[in-house]
């Protein structure tokens, strides 16, 4: 679609086929608030989801791996052990 006539355009009509529990999740909440609108719900859930999506730019987590040595006086058996009390 070409950006121009998008810029011109307040809002778009379309056919959604929701999935299952997407239905439900957003019938359950115009049965909980009877003045929402089914098409504003909608709107609501889809501009949580691009925001969500646009935040996301966080690295991913990642384990900085380090040689470490056996404090004094404990010997891998004694570790064994202790791991077997536990």
């Amino acid at each position: 679609m070409d950006t121009r006539t998008l810029t011109n355009r307040r809002t778009r009509r379309t056919t959604l086929t929701l999935e299952a529990d997407v239905a439900d999740y957003i019938e359950e909440k115009l049965a909980r608030n009877q003045k929402l609108k089914e098409k504003n719900v909608i709107n609501e859930l889809i501009r949580k989801g691009i925001k969500i999506d646009e935040s996301t730019g966080t690295k991913p987590f990642a384990v900085t791996p380090f040689k470490t040595k056996l404090a004094a006086g404990m010997t891998a058996k004694r570790l064994e052990e202790m791991i077997r009390e536990i």
